[in-house]
Formats: C-alpha cells, sequence, structure tokens
C-alpha cells in the first residue's frame, strides 16, 4: 500500500512541475492533493531539528516569522495579513520538497520539468511566429496567449515567460549532460534561448547568460575565458552598441528613478520590520507622484524584501541564500556538478540565474515563479539531506 501510495504522490510531483507553466491553478491542485496526503497520513515536519546556525531552514523559519511581525505592524493590517498567509505557503513547499525529494526518481522529474520546458517554449514560438492574439478567462483559470510586444504566454507576461526559462534551462542542461543525452540537450538549448530572446527580457536574457557562462567556467574553463574576453572587448570596442540596447529598454529609467528616491524613503521610515508583506503597491503611493514611479511593482526582489520585511527580513532572506548555496557548493566541490544526476547542479544555476534577474524583476513575487523557485531550493537541499 505505502508503494502505491509513493508512486501516486510521485505521479502528482511530477504532474506540478509540468503543468506550472502551462495551466497555474491545475499545478496548484496537485500541490494541495499531495499536501493532504501528507496530512492525512499524520506526517508532521519537526521543527526542532532545523534549529542550525548553518542550515538554510533555520533562516527560512525566521523570514516566515519576520514576514507575520511585518503583517502586523503594518499600516495595511488586513491586506498584509492575507499577503501572509498567501506567503506560508511558499515555505510549505520548500519544506514539502525538502522531505519528499528522496523518493521521487530524478530520471521522471528530469523528463516532468524537460518536457515542460519544452512544450512552453515550442508553444511561445508558435505564437510569436503566428501572431496569436488571445485571452481566455473562466473563474480561477486565466490563460494568455499573445504575440505582441514580446510573448505573452499561461504565465501572463514576457518577463514572467524568461523568468520561468531561466529557471527551466538549467534544470533541463545540466542532468541532460550528465546523463549524454546530448540531442536533448542542444535541442532543448536552441529552442529555450530562441523563446527566450522572444519574450524582449533583457534582464532574463543577460541572466541567463552570466550564469550559462559561469557554468562554462566551471565545466570548460577555456571556452569560459574565451567569451568572457569576447564580452569584454566587446564592451570595450562597442560600448555605444551595448549602450543603444540599454536605452532600447525603455523601462529602466522608471527603476532606477524609483529605486533612486523612493526606496530610500519608504526604508527609513520603517527600517526594522518593513511597511507589511505585499503593501509595496499601497505605500509607494505616499512617497511622490512622478510618472516615473513603479507604484505596482519594485522590479527588485531584494528592494522589495527590504522595504516590506525591513532589515530583519532581508538578512534573513540573504543568510537563507548564503546558507543554502554555501551547503550547496560544497556537496558539488566534494563530488561532481554531475553528482546526483545533474540535478543538483541544475537547481543551483536555476537559482542562481533567477537571483541574478532579480536584480531587475520581481521574480520570486509572481505566484506561479514564487512556487517554482521555493520548490528548486526545497529539492536542492533535499537532495543533498538524502545523502
Amino acid at each position: 500500500m505505502d508503494c502505491r501510495e509513493n508512486s501516486l504522490n510521485e505521479n502528482w510531483i511530477i504532474l506540478f512541475f509540468f503543468l506550472l507553466p502551462l495551466i497555474p491553478p491545475l499545478a496548484y491542485i496537485s500541490l494541495l492533493v499531495l499536501s493532504v496526503n501528507w496530512f492525512r497520513k499524520g506526517k508532521k515536519i519537526d521543527f526542532r531539528k532545523y534549529l542550525d546556525l548553518t542550515h538554510p531552514n533555520l533562516y527560512l523559519m525566521i523570514l516566515t516569522i519576520t514576514a507575520f511581525l511585518s503583517a502586523i505592524f503594518s499600516d495595511y493590517r488586513l491586506l498584509s495579513l492575507g499577503s501572509f498567509i498567501l506567503f506560508l505557503f511558499f515555505p510549505l513547499t520548500y519544506f514539502f520538497f525538502y522531505e519528499h525529494i528522496g523518493a521521487v526518481s530524478k530520471e521522471r522529474l528530469f523528463w516532468g520539468i524537460s518536457l515542460s520546458m519544452l512544450t512552453i517554449s515550442l508553444l511561445a514560438i508558435l505564437i510569436k511566429i503566428s501572431g496569436i492574439n488571445l485571452e481566455y478567462r473562466f473563474e480561477f483559470l486565466h490563460l494568455y496567449f499573445s504575440g505582441e510586444d514580446g510573448i505573452w504566454t499561461t504565465l501572463g507576461h514576457p518577463n514572467n515567460l524568461a523568468s520561468y526559462l531561466v529557471m527551466a534551462l538549467p534544470l533541463v542542461l545540466i542532468p541532460g549532460l550528465s546523463k549524454k543525452r546530448y540531442i536533448l540537450v542542444f535541442f532543448s538549448l536552441g529552442v529555450g534561448v530562441s523563446a527566450l530572446i522572444l519574450s524582449t527580457s533583457l534582464g532574463g536574457i543577460a541572466a541567463f547568460g552570466v550564469s550559462f557562462l559561469i557554468f562554462l567556467l566551471v565545466r570548460r574553463k577555456r571556452l569560459g575565458l574565451a567569451l568572457l574576453f569576447a564580452f569584454v572587448a566587446l564592451c570595450i570596442m562597442r560600448m555605444d552598441l551595448i549602450q543603444k540596447v540599454i536605452e532600447g529598454y525603455s523601462t529602466m529609467e522608471p527603476r532606477f528613478y524609483t529605486w533612486r528616491h523612493v526606496f530610500p524613503q519608504i526604508f527609513l521610515d520603517r527600517p526594522l520590520v518593513g511597511t507589511g508583506l505585499g503593501v509595496y503597491s499601497e505605500v509607494s503611493r505616499l512617497y511622490g507622484t512622478s510618472n516615473l514611479i513603479l507604484y505596482g511593482s519594485t522590479h527588485n526582489i531584494y528592494l522589495r524584501v527590504l522595504v516590506e520585511l525591513g532589515s530583519l527580513g532581508f538578512i534573513a532572506f540573504a543568510l537563507f541564500l548564503f546558507t543554502l548555496f554555501r551547503r550547496a557548493i560544497f556537496y558539488l566541490h566534494c563530488h561532481s556538478l554531475y553528482g546526483l544526476e545533474g540535478l543538483l547542479g541544475g537547481c543551483i544555476f536555476s537559482l542562481l540565474g533567477v537571483l541574478l534577474q532579480g536584480m531587475v524583476e520581481d521574480v520570486i513575487h509572481i505566484v506561479p515563479l514564487g512556487f517554482f523557485f521555493w520548490s528548486i531550493a526545497g529539492v536542492s537541499m533535499g537532495l543533498i539531506k538524502e545523502q
């Protein structure tokens, strides 16, 4: 019975990763089913064993407590408490995958993410080529199909599609290389990068480019150094071209203005626990009326954590990331980047890419992308725990 139930849970986990970028609401349902099965069996998380200053789980718990305190002391308490309830699903997802990833076939997980990434990428390319412009709403189900002004897919925005690809591509490429499935790797790289470029997300393209360059420096040092020197030479000789590309990315000026003139004021007013989780769009309207101010989104995950959760939340988030990468890098250094069938290496480069893009995008605060981020983080630490 346990064997059959474990197999069923594994199917739901694979379904979650496959459906997340395509039809997010159905992915949430599969996660809900997994949670119900988990609690129905009476399984509980023993948080006492996470009280380790060198483990990211401790800092995730502190981050969660800080998010609750920020909501309690917020001027928009009701709104912030509602955001906190939704936020709770992120750490719970992390702990779920941390505890259960050892029972999941790495091979099946690899294929689930690979097929999902290829499907969303091919769909995006088809939408762009055909010029489809369709939006479908039915209750909680919301599907986007548009090739105008960058690709709008079921993730709702070109930048969201780019963020997903930045996270998904390493989870296909590195495990694929470890298994020597070179045809799948090069096909996935071609399709995924094509969809990434067509999304017109400069932040996503740059983040994947930097993370891919770091991967080459780790695995193919000479090739990585050659590409790095070529890029530096291009920047020196054609800086005008680089500036033209950046200036063409018209949304950068409002971001810089908001980061310089709005964020310092908000932070200094609430430096300890912040303004409250999920209330930036409300609070930012109190700090100016310029057309350059971005009210709806911070376009920077670090500054958003800083202003909404204060210095306590920012420190907890930073320590979570530091201890997670420290543990993962230590394991990979002692073994191999392709150890654990390449899945851990894929997770780390996935997280690295999205954290780089997080400098210019509100990546992990978008619900489906947030679930993907915390799932990958939980998988990475769960893989190490099982060893």
